[in-house]
C-alpha cells in the first residue's frame, strides 16, 4: 500500500499514513490529532532521507538526529 503524506487543514498537524487508493478516494484518512478529514495532500521526493546524526538512510536505532 502506498504511504501519503499529510497536513490537517484544522490543526496543521504533518503525518504519513499507509492507505489504499480506495480509502483515500474514499476520504477515509483523518487527522491522528484532531480527528479532522480537511487534509491537503503533500508530495514529497521518495527518497530517503539521511540522519545526520548517525549517517544513515533509514535510522532504525532510534537516535535523536532522525527525529
Amino acid at each position: 500500500m502506498p504511504i501519503y503524506e499529510f497536513t490537517c487543514q484544522h490543526c496543521k498537524r504533518n503525518f504519513r499514513e499507509t492507505a489504499s487508493i480506495k480509502d483515500k478516494k474514499a476520504k477515509k484518512i483523518s487527522c491522528p490529532e484532531c480527528k479532522s478529514k480537511n487534509l491537503q495532500e503533500s508530495y514529497s521526493t521518495n527518497s530517503p532521507k539521511s540522519c545526520s546524526a548517525c549517517s544513515s538512510t533509514s535510522c532504525g536505532s532510534g537516535c535523536a538526529g532522525c527525529h
